[in-house]
């Protein structure tokens, strides 16, 4: 199935047969403690917005995480817009990315 991993995108690309691996979430450890959360959306149990609700501070953490969230929405738009295989150091680059500039372009 396609995937977002460049790594992943590159062995797809050259028919390499690799078994891959999922995993299902992430641990973390900080001064405050150790959290981990679920991989997939932030609002399900287990998910991020658990772990802000934890850590964050009260009635703040989800408020602030929507915030930045919504600052940074053009960034990732324009971040995950080019898929990592058209990326190119020469000329060619104009030509392998012209079908993905006016998508990016509209992210202003």
């Amino acid at each position: 199935q396609p995937s977002t991993n460049p790594l992943r995108q590159a062995m797809d690309a050259v028919g390499a047969e690799v078994e891959w691996k999922r995993y299902d979430g992430w641990g973390v450890y900080f001064p405050d403690g150790y959290f981990r959360f679920n991989v997939g959306p932030a609002d399900q149990p287990g998910g991020f917005e658990d772990v802000l609700r934890k850590f964050g501070e009260p009635g703040g953490g989800l408020a602030e995480w929507a915030k930045l969230q919504e600052l940074i929405r053009p960034l990732i738009l324009s971040c995950t817009t080019f898929p990592p295989m058209c990326l190119r150091a020469d000329l060619g680059a104009l030509r392998t990315l012209q079908s993905y500039l006016p998508s990016f372009l509209s992210f202003g």
